[in-house]
């Protein structure tokens, strides 16, 4: 009982680290996804403040496209969105790798209870034999006995 206890037990473990590696690359991708609207956000925010001390609206985003708007943009995506897809992968592998062992487990297990019942039959097997030699020999000790009280018998 105690041993299908711990068993259950190591399962839970091992699919519990695969939701919280999920979990976290759920968070992490969460967090990307807010920094990208924050970096837009703030991209058009920084025009409008251009725009509104007078500089024209195509000259202020030609200018900040390429040093704020596209590193504000690639950053998020590919060090958390990067992060958030290894994390993910990551859990997959363990739930895939924790199913295989599971499955070896399983497979020792069969394995073991075929081996004890094949000693466990070779046991019953050999007390059988005991027993039967254990009764031949009554027998020939019965034959002796006999045999030798007719010896007796006759020799007095």
């Amino acid at each position: 009982m105690k041993h299908k206890e711990k068993g259950k037990d190591k399962k839970r473990k091992k699919i519990s680290i695969s939701t919280v590696l999920y979990v976290a690359a759920l968070i992490v991708g969460i967090v990307g996804a807010a920094l990208l609207i924050n970096n837009i956000y703030l991209f058009n925010y920084t025009v409008g403040q251009y725009v509104s001390q007078g500089y024209s609206a195509s000259a202020v985003r030609k200018s900040l496209l390429l040093t704020q708007l596209l590193p504000g943009v690639a950053e998020p995506i590919a060090l958390y969105g990067g992060i958030a897809l290894m994390l993910f992968a990551v859990g997959k592998i363990n739930k895939n790798i924790s199913k295989y062992f599971l499955k070896q487990n399983k497979s020792e297990d069969l394995e073991i209870e075929s081996v004890d019942q094949e000693v466990e039959d070779n046991n019953i097997e050999n007390n059988d034999i005991e027993i039967e030699k254990e009764n031949q020999n009554n027998i020939m000790d019965e034959t002796k006995e006999s045999v030798s009280t007719e010896l007796n018998s006759e020799t007095i």
